[in-house]
């Protein structure tokens, strides 16, 4: 079975390969903003999916089988970046 994350990463491998159309001269290019958005909506998504296996409870709308409850310990920042080695995630406290 393919997990988001799986199918996510086929998808950043294969975003180089998306071909575009000319533009007739110098107008809007549809397609180019197609093809740019789509590596923008791959990412934020890799973002997301990368914070919420982060988090180890479930809470509000974000449940999780495994972590089933809210945890009140649990009060920590979601911190997900691309490296070079791929997406790295963390978490770091709140300070209050």
């Amino acid at each position: 079975m393919r997990t988001a994350l799986d199918e996510l990463g086929r998808l950043e491998k294969d975003l180089p390969s998306i071909r575009l159309k000319p533009a007739a001269g110098l107008g809007f290019n549809a397609g180019l903003l197609e093809a740019l958005d789509a590596g923008w909506m791959v990412a934020t998504a890799r973002i997301v999916c990368q914070a919420a296996l982060l988090r180890e409870e479930s809470r509000g709308f974000h449940f999780r089988s495994d972590f089933p409850v809210e945890k009140e310990d649990w009060l920590k920042h979601t911190v997900v970046r691309r490296e070079k080695a791929g997406w790295v995630g963390a978490t770091k406290p709140v300070v209050i």
